[in-house]
């Protein structure tokens, strides 16, 4: 049922040695394994994808003429708003895109078929494609389509070998050394599963190596003191097999300016093509993770010595740790086409969106740590013990061997309609050699040191816990404890800003709307131009009336400080009222930014519990106990840039302002041409006196009735025709994404109470068991780890492991149950070893009964729904709950 049957085959092997080599001294231990597989049965060995059923009907080879013939066989055209169907097919064998064409007939060198094959045979076709509602004949779809599995098996293979080896220099000096060695290559040849037409072939290859040493040194009964060394590397790397990867995609006529960056196999790579709405699982090419590097090394050496004196011991020590975190992510340095509604839009080689990156991935991070602690052990008498302490923890911030990232302070922006004054970069930040990348870094303000973020020295920990035992018989113990524990943040702080201005810049092409041909996507973006250019961004009005002398449809688009005078297919950009003459700048691709508090604080834990033991009988005990947790400063991101309903009243005026003064520069622009016209009829005439932006523009340049909702005036519209302002447009900081520029902070909270009963014997006449119940209660701001880079499936937002998903400006308004929350939880286990009843028959006896039993309450479920950015009142009727 796919490319190629599943199959599965497993050879393992190994061995193990050991034995003193000096007698009395010297010991050793060795074991080496290894593991070869080919299977179809793993995540990475499928996919399921979504075809269309026309690819299964070409006639002969795949020409022009024969795609046509088979699409127009299924898909008569859609030529309307209406929708009504006609004979005939919209796409003519001429309008056929060669890059399309070309991609059609890309031979995949690890199946030997086409890289977008032809659906199977017999499959039920239930659904169509997108078809547009649009007078553009060239994106009308409604082809069938079908889903189907294809499966291609992964291959992997693991050798590993661990040494141990002790020696014993005296009775009171001993040497302990282990290390191991581990290397996992293997081939994934799906690593997008729910998407992928065809395998692309990810290669593998995961080495690991770890030594540890530790010296035991017996100085008196009273004294022991114990030295341990450690060394950890992990090498993982990512990239297409060498065939696969020699599909370019110059070779099928999409250039690709990010080639003037880093002129390398992983940006000259075929790049991603993927679909959306009923064709959103569709996709090939070389996904965007497809050429990555990563290497971690860890140093790190402590000391912990012990002192007995008297009812006391203590212990102290101390451990110091180096790490080394070389990454190269180049994530969408190669071409990425997404948003194809339909197949007739990728036939006729047209885009929704065409992303690339230009700029630095390679990245070298340093930071350090230093630890210490002091415990004692204090038995105070026969029935009471106590255990003290105090640890500290310095976790540094984690700097860049070049000084190449970036980091945003939201403290140091003076004008909300330009943020550049807010982008910081570290105090060793070192030119490229690139135009685009130094002249951002010239104007960008550097931080007072190499991490951008100060560091946080006040991470002391104490801990306290006791043990009492009341009684004199000893059967009841009442235990417990308190205490403070800090967690590292580093991982967090390197997933978010390796790839941040003004080091590195996604390049986002979205205009025109649905008609980006796919070899002019990039014509028009510079790898020469600095990166700081994008900014500032501006608001422009657009009129459907091409002078202005009428109102039209106004609608307000954003526009970036590049200059550029064409869009993507080398037309004119429309007229700047304004100006008269063809508007300046893209479309814009507002920043995605990854920000990090520059005072974020060490996340930490509190916890504490009390219980009692008590022994019910000889072989029974009974124990309760309550637990607590709380977390403090945990670290939850939010987004960066506050997006405002215009009909909130507490939306700041200078919003208001922003659609005035777009409005009133094309009035007064087409007043200047137009001398004798009457101000009246030009767009809706000048903008009213009041004290207020709301005011002035209410009823002209924005607010209009909504005729879904009822509203008589929703500020968020443009026009009476129910055009919706775009909500990027609204954001408190123009030019940043929403919802993709998030700030990294440490403003989480957590809280964890729960009471605890077990009840357990130990075997008597035949029977053994432990139950346990548990009542708890646990409620956060945030259960997700924003360290994580995985998502959690939630379809609006870049990583749902890292921002908010309620109000991002008012953290606590998302305090809720946690995700993981059980408020009961019951579990059984027992054996039972079935009598004979006197018996001596063989196979009467050694007969056992166990089991297990877990009976918990379910999780919290929260309804999420996407909420799509949406241009016109119109389509809310199409919303659903």
């Amino acid at each position: 049922d796919g490319i190629e049957k599943p199959r599965a085959r497993r050879n393992e092997g190994g061995f193990t040695i050991g034995g003193p080599i000096v007698k009395d001294k010297t010991f050793f231990f060795g074991g080496y394994q290894r593991t070869t597989a080919t299977t179809g049965f793993v995540p990475t060995a499928s996919s399921q994808t979504t075809l269309p059923v026309a690819l299964g009907l070409i006639s002969g080879p795949r020409t022009a003429d024969n795609i046509v013939a088979a699409f127009s066989s299924l898909n008569p055209c859609v030529r309307n708003a209406a929708l009504v169907p006609i004979s005939g097919f919209c796409l003519t064998a001429g309008q056929i895109s060669p890059v399309s064409l070309a991609l059609l007939n890309i031979t995949n060198p690890i199946t030997g078929g086409f890289l977008i094959p032809a659906p199977r045979a017999g499959l039920i076709s239930p659904f169509r494609d997108q078809a547009q509602s649009t007078t553009n004949t060239l994106l009308f779809g409604g082809n069938p389509l079908v889903r189907q599995r294809n499966v291609f098996p992964a291959e992997f293979e693991q050798d590993q070998f661990t040494v141990k080896l002790d020696h014993r220099f005296s009775e009171k000096n001993i040497l302990n050394g282990a290390f191991f060695y581990a290397n996992f290559p293997g081939f994934d040849p799906f690593n997008a599963p729910n998407s992928q037409a065809s395998p692309a072939g990810l290669v593998r290859d995961d080495r690991n190596r770890t030594l540890a040493i530790s010296d035991v040194h017996i100085f008196s009964p009273r004294f022991i003191n114990e030295v341990r060394f450690g060394f950890f590397t992990l090498n993982n790397t990512r990239k297409l097999r060498d065939d696969f990867a020699a599909i370019t995609s110059e070779s099928v006529g999409i250039p690709n300016p990010a080639l003037f960056f880093d002129n390398i196999t992983a940006t000259q790579r075929l790049g991603q093509f993927i679909g959306r709405n009923n064709l959103a699982n569709f996709s090939f090419g070389g996904p965007n993770d497809s050429f990555n590097r990563r290497k971690q090394e860890t140093y790190s050496i402590a000391d912990n010595m012990t002192y007995i004196r008297d009812s006391h011991t203590f212990k102290f020590g101390g451990e110091f740790k180096k790490f080394k975190f070389d990454t190269n992510l180049p994530e969408e340095q190669a071409t990425e086409f997404e948003k194809f509604d339909n197949f007739t839009q990728f036939l006729a080689g047209r885009a929704t969106e065409a992303d690339t990156q230009f700029g630095i991935t390679d990245k070298s991070f340093r930071f350090r740590d230093l630890s210490g602690y002091i415990t004692d052990d204090w038995k105070v008498n026969r029935k009471l013990t106590l255990n003290l302490g105090v640890r500290y923890e310095f976790f540094g911030t984690p700097a860049e061997a070049n000084g190449r990232f970036g980091n945003f302070d939201p403290a140091l922006i003076t004008n909300t309609e330009n943020p550049l004054s807010g982008f910081i970069v570290p105090a060793n930040a070192q030119t490229t050699g690139f135009t685009a990348l130094d002249s951002a870094l010239a104007v960008t303000a550097r931080a007072d040191n190499n991490s951008t973020i100060n560091p946080d020295y006040n991470n002391f920990a104490p801990r306290f816990g006791f043990a009492y035992s009341p009684l004199d018989n000893n059967k009841m113990v009442v235990r417990g404890g308190y205490g403070v524990f800090f967690d590292r943040p580093s991982s967090a702080f390197i997933n978010t800003v390796f790839s941040n201005y003004p080091f590195l810049r996604e390049i986002e092409v979205t205009a025109p709307t649905r008609l980006i041909q796919l070899n002019t996507a990039f014509s028009q973006q510079n790898p020469l131009q600095g990166l700081n250019q994008f900014l500032p961004n501006r608001i422009q009005l657009l009129s459907t009336s091409a002078t202005g002398l009428t109102a039209g449809t106004l609608t307000y688009v954003i526009r970036d400080n590049t200059g550029v005078t064409r869009d993507a297919n080398g037309a004119n950009n429309a007229v700047d009222f304004v100006t008269g003459q063809p508007t300046l700048g893209n479309i814009a691709e507002t920043f995605e930014f990854r920000a990090v508090d520059r005072n974020l604080r060490t996340p930490y834990i509190q916890q504490w519990n009390i219980g009692m033991q008590y022994e019910l009988s000889n072989n029974m005990l009974i124990e309760a106990r309550y637990v607590g947790t709380k977390g403090t400063k945990l670290l939850q991101a939010s987004a960066l840039n506050t997006v405002f309903n215009l009909n909130n009243p507490s939306a700041p005026d200078y919003i208001f302002r922003r659609f005035n003064e777009a409005y009133n520069a094309a009035f007064q622009g087409i007043l200047a041409r137009n001398p004798g016209a009457n101000p009246a009829t030009i767009l809706r005439g000048p903008l009213r006196a009041a004290s207020t932006e709301r005011e002035r523009g209410r009823g002209i340049a924005f607010g209009f009735p909504n005729t879904v909702t009822g509203v008589p005036v929703d500020f968020n519209l443009s026009d009476p025709a129910g055009n919706i302002i775009g909500f990027e447009a609204r954001g408190a900081l123009l030019g940043f994404n929403i919802p993709e520029a998030v700030l990294l902070r440490s403003n989480g909270t957590s809280i964890y109470h729960s009471l605890q009963l077990n009840l357990q014997q130990r075997l008597t006449r035949g029977l053994q068991f432990n139950a346990s119940y548990t009542l708890s209660r646990s409620k956060d701001t945030s259960s997700a780890d924003p360290g994580s880079t995985s998502g959690g499936g939630k379809p609006d937002v870049p990583n749902t492991g890292f921002i908010l998903q309620n109000n991002s400006q008012d953290p606590r308004s998302n305090y809720a149950l946690s995700d993981f929350d059980r408020t009961h939880r019951f579990s059984l286990s027992f054996v039972y070893d079935i009598p004979t009843f006197g018996s001596n028959s063989r196979l009467l006896k050694g007969w056992q009964v166990s089991g297990f039993a877990q009976i918990q309450s379910g999780t919290p479920f929260t309804i999420f729904s996407a909420e799509p950015e949406i241009g016109n009142v119109s389509q809310l009727t199409d919303l659903r709950l």
